[in-house]
């Protein structure tokens, strides 16, 4: 596996890693990857996954809502909102999803 948002990849960013549960990691975007100005996120299933749909543990989607929750708390202090997208990308062949964390002003 070759993409760096993946823990279970030899190319994984180890500084970008800020938390993981059982299910999820949360990672920091490199900031020439950010949609906007300032620190942009990524949620990871820890297992492989081609889309969040294919994830089949409920743990992964309670995980999400739960790194969800403390975002919005985090980002309202700043008077922002959050966007998650999913973003599924190539990369020689190999398919790996993440949820891309975008702040957004209230």
């Amino acid at each position: 596996a070759m993409c760096s948002w993946w823990i279970n990849s030899s190319n994984f960013s180890k500084h970008r890693l800020l938390a993981f549960g059982k299910h999820v990691s949360l990672m920091m975007a490199p900031l020439n990857a950010s949609l906007v100005p300032g620190h942009q996120f990524y949620l990871v299933p820890l297992k492989h996954a081609p889309s969040f749909v294919d994830c089949d543990d409920a743990g992964v989607w309670e995980e999400v809502a739960k790194f969800r929750e403390s975002l919005e708390r985090m980002y309202a202090k700043e008077g922002k909102g959050i966007i998650l997208m999913e973003t599924v990308l190539p990369n020689k062949g190999f398919w790996q999803t993440k949820m891309e964390v975008v702040p957004v002003p209230f």
